[in-house]
């Protein structure tokens, strides 16, 4: 055994450490419970005689080879928070077994370039905030290709489908730094080919495709189009038109180099808030009923809104207070309507339970 033979392997995060078995490794198997007669400490090929250091190893010279102890001197290296790997090697001594402990340096990221080919196609800004905002401004230097991905991604959802994104990271030493360059690939932007609706905007295909940014022939920007189109529906609901909603799907070409999109499109009837039966207080209907704050007449928000009327003629002292709420849907308008129930008034008082009007219940 001429070359160095593998003892442990381990390729792990700072915060963590795992070792294999003795037995996993067969061609070291042979060296458990020899004497260690030479132990060396080198960070990428050079050797480390920092005593703090050399002082975390508990494979000692005089020492019978013990896994054990290989694991532990592993764990206390990596808690320094320096090494993002480390690797012990063992070969035949005279006398024994002569082992090595190599030390892989975490890498900070010092910097992160962007190059593209021809150009980026989007502002470098836009590629840094995006990076820095989602890793970090120095990311590790292991997550290069899965940063590379999410940048394909962002390149995608604002129209570029081909871009494609390389990572490159390189080492620097004195003091150790790491470099990331992505380079970009980002192609053209997709062209909106045909345009689908399904729904009728008020003010007209052309107006409304242009307004959601979705006219044939523009450029394809799937965010913008999402944003306005979420922009447009909002408008529609604050116009009391609670059940409006907009989605779109685009199908691409062959060659990605456009896409055909279909828009669906619900207007929705007018919504309109009705009291009947006993009065609440117009101050106070908003509060109970917030259908128009929250833009929504989903079922669960109108149960919320019967609850809380009963609640508060509850407190009014309305003990047998009950609401109900009913859709009446017609010429292009939905009413819904609360029908209230205040009952009797209560209150206590020191001769008993007292109606209001009346003379007094007693408690007994």
């Amino acid at each position: 055994m001429g070359t160095w033979s593998r003892i442990v392997a381990a390729a792990v995060a700072v915060a963590a450490c795992v070792v294999p078995t003795l037995a996993a490794q067969t061609p070291a198997a042979a060296f458990v419970g020899q004497r260690v007669v030479d132990v060396q400490i080198v960070a990428e090929g050079r050797p480390v005689d920092d005593p703090m250091i050399m002082g975390l190893v508990e494979t000692h010279i005089g020492d019978p080879l013990s896994m054990a102890k290989v694991r532990e001197s592993i764990t206390h290296l990596f808690g320094l928070g320096r090494y993002q790997d480390v690797q012990v090697d063992a070969t035949p001594a005279a006398g024994g077994v002569a082992l090595r402990y190599n030390l892989v340096p975490l890498h900070n990221v010092q910097r992160v370039d962007f190059r593209g080919t021809p150009s980026l196609g989007l502002s470098e800004d836009v590629l840094r905030d995006a990076v820095s905002g989602r890793f970090g401004a120095s990311p590790p230097p292991g997550r290069a290709q899965e940063i590379a991905r999410f940048l394909e991604q962002l390149y995608h959802d604002r129209g570029f489908l081909t871009a494609v994104v390389v990572a490159n990271a390189s080492e620097r030493h004195d003091p150790d730094r790491t470099l990331l360059q992505f380079n970009v690939t980002p192609g053209s932007r997709a062209t909106i080919g045909s345009v689908a609706i399904e729904g009728s905007p008020a003010e007209g295909r052309e107006a409304f495709l242009k307004r959601i940014h979705a006219s044939p022939g523009a450029g394809y920007e799937p965010l913008q189009i999402t944003d306005e189109l979420s922009k447009y529906v909002q408008r529609l609901r604050r116009k009391s038109r609670y059940l409006a909603a907009g989605s779109y799907s685009a199908r691409p070409s062959d060659d990605l180099r456009t896409v055909a999109l279909t828009v669906s499109l619900v207007i929705g009837p007018t919504v309109t808030i009705v009291f009947e039966g006993d009065p609440i207080p117009r101050e106070k209907q908003s509060e109970l009923v917030p259908i128009a704050r929250e833009a929504s007449v989903d079922e669960d928000l109108i149960e919320d809104a019967i609850q809380r009327i009963r609640t508060f003629l509850n407190q009014q002292g309305h003990w047998k207070a009950d609401a109900t709420a009913s859709r009446q849907e017609g010429d292009g308008a939905l009413r819904v309507v609360f029908t209230v129930h205040r009952g009797p008034q209560y209150r206590v008082t020191d001769r008993g339970v007292e109606m209001r009007g009346n003379r007094a219940i007693p408690t007994e």
